[in-house]
C-alpha cells in the first residue's frame, strides 16, 4: 500500500471515529450513520492506518444510534405514559368521591352533602384529607385539574336520567375526553 493510500484511509479512519464519539454526545443518528459509513470504508480499503480507527468509528456509531433511539423513544413514550398514569389517578379520585358520596348519603337518610359541605364543610374535611390531586367543584364545566358534583343528573351515556336522587361526577381527561360517573 502505497504512503498516499494510508493517508486516505488515515482520514477515513479518523473522521469515522470523530463522527463515532460525536454521535454519543446526542447526535446519534445523524453522525452515527456516518461513522459507521466511513468506518466500513476505511476497514475495507485500507487495512494499515485507518484499520483500528474504522473499526472504533463504528462501534462508537453504533452504539450512538442505539443511544439516540433510546433518548428519543423515551421522550416520545414518557409523556404519554404520564397522561395515562394522570388520568388513572382522576378516575381513581372519581371513585373515591362516589364511594364517600354513597356513604354520606347512606348515613343521611339519602341526602347528599350540600355544596357548602362538598367545598370546605364536614364533608370534605372527614372524607377528602388532601388526597385528591383536583379541586372539587359544582356545576362547572369540567377541567383537568377539577373534578365537578352534578346534583340531580346522570352521565349522559347512563341515559340523562334527572332528579333528586341522582348526581354525576365528571372530569376532563389529559386526552380531551370527559369521565363521567354516576350514582
Amino acid at each position: 500500500m502505497t504512503a498516499a493510500a494510508n493517508k486516505v484511509g488515515s482520514g477515513f479512519g479518523i473522521a469515522s471515529m470523530v463522527l463515532g464519539i460525536v454521535s454519543l454526545f446526542g447526535l446519534g443518528v445523524l453522525t452515527g450513520i456516518p461513522a459507521i459509513i466511513l468506518g466500513i470504508i476505511a476497514i475495507r480499503k485500507h487495512k494499515g492506518a485507518g484499520f483500528g480507527m474504522g473499526i472504533a468509528g463504528v462501534v462508537t456509531g453504533a452504539i450512538g444510534i442505539l443511544v439516540g433511539i433510546i433518548f428519543v423513544m423515551t421522550f416520545i413514550a414518557l409523556p404519554s405514559l404520564q397522561g395515562s398514569q394522570r388520568d388513572t389517578q382522576a378516575k381513581s379520585d372519581i371513585s373515591f368521591l362516589n364511594s364517600a358520596i354513597t356513604a354520606y348519603s347512606s348515613n343521611n337518610r339519602g341526602s347528599f352533602p350540600s355544596d357548602d359541605e362538598f367545598t370546605g364543610g364536614s364533608f370534605a374535611t372527614s372524607n377528602l384529607d388532601g388526597g385528591f390531586t383536583k379541586k372539587i367543584v359544582i356545576n362547572e364545566l369540567p377541567t383537568t385539574s377539577t373534578i365537578v358534583f352534578v346534583r340531580g343528573m346522570k352521565c349522559p351515556e347512563d341515559g340523562s336520567v334527572t332528579g333528586d336522587r341522582f348526581y354525576s361526577l365528571k372530569t376532563l381527561l389529559n386526552n380531551g375526553s370527559e369521565y363521567c360517573l354516576s350514582n
